[in-house]
């Protein structure tokens, strides 16, 4: 991936936090994160790994060496290096609580532009469909029920409420 392109940044940086401090993602959020949330190939296979190795509820009963040993497990070995390359990768060592910040930044991003995507489809998807169609309103709802979901993972990136 391009080292400049700030989806990819955020994608690695998200797996890199997921890899070494997962005590400090926000479970939820990163748990919640689908199978294509990752754009990049390389890592929506890393991605993959996590989620096949029980994801961060897994890993957080784990010692870090340990649930590194479980997603290698769960890689295929094409990606062994780029896990154990994310795996030593600097983080911000200022502090718990900003790395916990930086970690959940990382990992909200992704969810939010993963989110934007499934809005778009289901947007393209409602302006195909007739209005009395009884599909067309529940993918309406499905609609709105996306972007509520994308302003709330915008408020917890911003601070907002």
């Amino acid at each position: 991936p391009d080292p400049r392109d700030p989806v990819a940044m955020a994608e690695r940086g998200a797996l890199e936090c997921m890899l070494q401090v997962p005590n400090l993602v926000p479970e939820d959020i990163a748990d919640g994160l689908g199978e294509n949330a990752f754009e990049v190939p390389a890592y929506r296979a890393v991605h993959h790994a996590v989620r096949s190795a029980g994801g961060i509820a897994a890993a957080k009963t784990l010692s870090v060496h340990a649930w590194l040993d479980r997603v290698r497990e769960e890689a295929p070995s094409v990606i062994h290096n780029l896990i154990t390359e994310m795996a030593v990768s600097p983080v911000p060592s200022d502090g718990e609580e900003r790395l916990a910040r930086y970690a959940a930044d990382l990992v909200i991003r992704v969810a939010e532009v993963d989110i934007s995507r499934v809005i778009s489809n289901l947007r393209s998807q409602v302006q195909r469909m007739a209005e009395g169609d009884p599909a067309h309103a529940e993918a309406y709802l499905e609609l709105l029920a996306a972007e509520s979901r994308r302003r709330a993972l915008r408020d917890l990136r911003t601070g907002g409420s």
